[in-house]
């Protein structure tokens, strides 16, 4: 009897709460559906699935449509109307219809689309000054083009190696550019948000994800210039790793799901230390937030140098293991370490998902390649700044490279990872 009676019960919540939403909203004066029309509605939408008689429902279907057409009708012949008057309310009734219809079969989803509804319908002052006021014209484009990425072009690449050492996949390689990409203008949009509050943290962290190194430089140089003032700096350049290894992660997660359950310990025990110790750093901070303005929220010049970077990578490791030998990869890891991780780690990736490299070879290259890029970090900072700053993100550093050092070799040494 329950079960029966529950979509029902859930249907009368939905147009009720929707109702009591539209009727709050509605301009004074104009007459428009209620909650009433809004919990009637719900419940023929349920009713109709439960006879499940298609007549029946497209007859309720054309009955719906014409009423909304008349209450909108209605609502807007006045000759004073408001020029605020839409079509929401209308919109908003015949999608209560349909979530009735659709609770009987989908409940779940049905709730889920309804709370969505309520939120956009709520929201809609704080929505439409986003619209008008918040966002800018750069940032319209920047998620058209990530959404043209992700459904107009991967999805039309070949899903298969094309190269002669079978390592370059278009629709993997596009994925890592999508999610590079998605990090990028996630992170314009986090700094947007809360870089008032959280700037130092945030911009590093943000940075990292664009690239780790160049912010690196930047802060080398802004620190050869302010030798009084380096804690912001230093909290900067901690998240700015700490993104770089989180981004790492996600790389091996997408090509080798299966290499991630190792790897990942050490790594997180890197971020680990540095998020403590940078939160121990952030409690004696009293110098100036360390401002980085990203002007623009998706930088495709930076996607594409990125891009090709990888592709060489990907090219360098190639020829390396074909003509040098596989023994020689370990020294290609390091060099490609030194300049990009992401890239590196991809070709690594790949080549254990292929069966072309054991588990205790890929781990040990993944961890040279961590090592060389912490080592970059460490000749930036002393050739560019070498001063106080450098000495301090240095030792950061060199602990998170130590935790993660001590945790890989433990699980090399339990057994785990055999050699």
């Amino acid at each position: 009897m329950l079960e029966a009676i529950q979509p029902f019960f859930l249907s009368f919540m939905i147009g009720l709460l929707i109702g009591i939403e539209r009727e709050r909203s509605q301009i004074q004066g104009v007459k428009a559906i209620g909650m009433r029309t809004f919990i009637l509605f719900a419940l023929l939408g349920t009713l109709a699935a439960k006879i499940n008689v298609h007549s029946l429902t497209f007859s309720l279907s054309l009955f719906i449509f014409a009423t909304l057409m008349l209450s909108y009708f209605r609502a807007t012949r006045d000759k004073k109307k408001s020029s605020s008057i839409g079509i929401t309310t209308e919109m908003a009734a015949a999608t209560v219809f349909m979530l009735g219809y659709l609770m009987l079969w989908h409940m779940l989803l049905a709730v889920c689309i309804a709370t969505a509804v309520l939120v956009i319908l709520y929201g809609r002052r704080s929505l439409h000054s986003f619209a008008k006021e918040k966002i800018t014209a750069q940032e319209i484009e920047a998620s058209i083009i990530i959404i043209i990425i992700s459904l107009g072009i991967i999805s039309f690449l070949p899903n298969k190696t094309i190269d002669p050492w079978q390592l370059f996949n278009p629709q993997s390689f596009g994925f890592i550019i999508l999610i590079l990409a998605s990090l990028q203008f996630g992170g314009y949009l986090g700094i947007r948000l809360f870089g008032e509050r959280l700037g130092m943290l945030l911009n590093g962290f943000f940075g990292g994800l664009i690239s780790s190194t160049g912010l690196f430089a930047m802060l080398s140089h802004a620190k050869r210039a302010k030798n009084q003032t380096v804690f912001s700096g230093v909290i900067a350049g901690i998240f700015a790793t700490i993104a770089t290894l989180l981004a790492f992660l996600i790389v091996i997660f997408v090509t080798a799901p299966t290499l991630l359950q190792i790897i990942i310990w050490p790594v997180l025990a890197a971020i680990l230390f540095g998020g403590l110790s940078s939160w121990l750093c952030m409690q004696k901070q009293t110098d100036k937030k360390f401002n980085i303005t990203y002007p623009n929220p998706l930088d495709i010049k930076a996607l594409i140098k990125l891009a090709l970077l990888i592709m060489g990578i990907l090219i360098f490791v190639a020829l390396i293991k074909q003509y040098v030998g596989q023994g020689a990869l370990p020294l290609a890891a390091f060099i490609a370490g030194l300049f990009e991780l992401h890239g590196v780690a991809y070709a690594v990736a790949l080549l254990y998902s292929e069966g072309k490299l054991a588990v205790t070879e890929a781990t040990q290259l993944l961890a040279i390649m961590v090592v060389a890029s912490f080592i970059s970090k460490f000749a930036l900072v002393w050739v560019i700044a070498h001063n106080r700053f450098a000495l301090i993100i240095s030792l950061f550093l060199a602990g998170m490279l130590g935790t993660a050092s001590l945790v890989y070799f433990f699980i090399f040494w339990s057994g785990y990872l055999s050699p």
